[in-house]
């Protein structure tokens, strides 16, 4: 689990690569991996999305809204780069929710190309 998603020595790992690996984390903490300490400083000090999109949300669902031709948590990855798989581990491992496709390698990183009307690693978060 750890090794999978990590969470920053700030939290814990839990869940299966079945269902979808996630972290609780620590009292102070929030974030994916528990990477983003929980205090009242400006969005854009917290994530950083590459000059590529803007910090967007609030603590539950603080997300990189990326410019078009861009992609990834921080909108660094251009999605020429993307490539759809259909290899079942990339599913397991990250999950998309029914709502995109999971792309890359473990090797490399893998992401979830959404499909429209919804982002976030996971495409989880409606985009209302």
């Amino acid at each position: 689990c750890e090794g999978v998603l990590g969470c920053n020595n700030h939290g814990v790992c839990a869940g299966t690569l079945d269902e979808g690996l996630y972290c609780i984390c620590d009292p102070g903490y929030f974030g994916l991996r528990c990477q983003l300490p929980d205090d009242n400083v400006p969005c854009e000090t917290m994530i950083n999305c590459n000059d590529h999109g803007v910090c967007a949300g609030g603590v539950e669902d603080l997300h990189c809204e990326c410019n078009p031709g861009w992609y990834g948590v921080r909108c660094q990855i251009p999605t020429d780069d993307l490539i759809p798989t259909d290899d079942p581990v990339c599913e397991g491992v990250l999950g998309c929710n029914n709502h995109g496709v999971c792309a890359g390698t473990l090797e490399e990183g893998l992401y979830c190309i959404c499909d429209p009307g919804y982002f976030g690693l996971r495409c989880q978060l409606p985009d209302d």
